[in-house]
């Protein structure tokens, strides 16, 4: 049996010869830390400063597992989103955090809005618009 730093080792070795882009930190957490607490990433965010808007994203493949740990995590992120624009500092900007399920090329995708609990059904242009901020979310 191979034991659990060798196990990163691995991980660490395989990631640079394929060019994975994720961090090295979620492996060494998942692999080597204490398992009664939950460790975990989002996809990413993007954000554009000079329209003041922010987005969170969390992709899932369309038959990939959604657990609730994680779906919680999203919506912490989102409260503390909805903080923040209440704040002077950023009471202008427009927050967003979106799980996006679809598959690669996103031609068809469901767009959920953490915030409203609403979903969209999108192609891969409307994907593109909102992830480069060329359109709104609400106007879908």
């Amino acid at each position: 049996m191979i034991d659990k730093f060798r196990e990163y080792e691995i991980f660490v070795d395989a990631r640079e010869n394929s060019n994975y882009y994720k961090g090295e930190i979620l492996p060494f957490v998942n692999k080597l830390c204490r398992k009664n607490m939950t460790s975990g990433d989002i996809d990413g965010f993007i954000w554009d400063y000079r329209k003041k808007i922010y987005i969170v994203i969390e992709q899932k493949h369309i038959r990939e597992k959604h657990s609730q740990s994680q779906d919680l995590h999203l919506q912490f992120i989102n409260a503390i989103l909805k903080s923040a624009a209440e704040t002077d500092r950023f009471c202008d900007w427009t927050f967003y955090v979106f799980k996006i399920v679809g598959n690669p090329p996103f031609n068809e995708s469901v767009i959920h809005n953490i915030d409203t609990s609403e979903s969209k059904k999108i192609n891969r242009k409307q994907l593109i618009d909102i992830l480069e901020m060329k359109i709104k979310y609400e106007d879908i």
